[in-house]
């Protein structure tokens, strides 16, 4: 299985803070939440706007991941893209992101 993604370091880190959250106990995946603050600390940033979490959570939502499968001795190759998240966005009255990673 060869896989890849696309996403640039920042928004691997917004994705890599949801996957934190997932236990073992989540039947499903829900809207995992991120402060704004706390994000802007893990990027070294004194201050993240809006304007910037908007255009992270597109690229997360627009650029998949994407794996490719050869099957050994059929000459078969099976290849699919799933983007990261079904869902992102950020809520200004809580000063949180939310984001809902692809079950797939």
């Amino acid at each position: 299985i060869n896989g890849r993604q696309t996403l640039s370091i920042n928004k691997a880190k917004l994705v890599r803070m949801a996957i934190m959250q997932i236990t073992r106990e989540n039947k499903e995946f829900k809207p995992y939440i991120i402060k704004i603050k706390k994000f802007a600390e893990l990027l070294n940033f004194n201050q993240v706007t809006y304007t910037d979490i908007e255009g992270i959570c597109r690229d997360i939502i627009k650029k998949p991941v994407e794996l490719k499968v050869n099957i050994p001795g059929k000459n078969i190759v099976k290849w699919v893209a799933i983007p990261w998240a079904t869902k992102c966005g950020y809520d200004t009255g809580t000063g949180y992101i939310f984001i809902k990673l692809n079950e797939q």
